[in-house]
């Protein structure tokens, strides 16, 4: 995963989710999340609610965020 936030007046949170293939010489990327806040976070951490993330399989996980929940499939 990789974040970038960007802020001015309010924070615009962008997300990258990558897997790793072949031993970590590729990445493939697997899904991508923006959220805007007008402060209500204190980390880009709690925007994506990594306190909170739910795997529901091996290959299936799901991140409770504010605007709904976001899944991911590994393959």
């Amino acid at each position: 995963m990789k974040y970038t936030v960007t802020t001015l007046g309010e924070s615009i949170y962008s997300y990258d989710f990558y897997q790793s293939l072949l031993g970590g010489l590729l990445l493939k990327e697997l899904s991508r999340y923006s959220y805007m806040d007008h402060g209500t976070y204190d980390s880009a951490e709690d925007v994506i609610g990594m306190d909170d993330l739910e795997w529901k399989d091996k290959n299936h996980l799901v991140f409770h965020t504010p605007s709904g929940d976001l899944n991911l499939k590994l393959n």
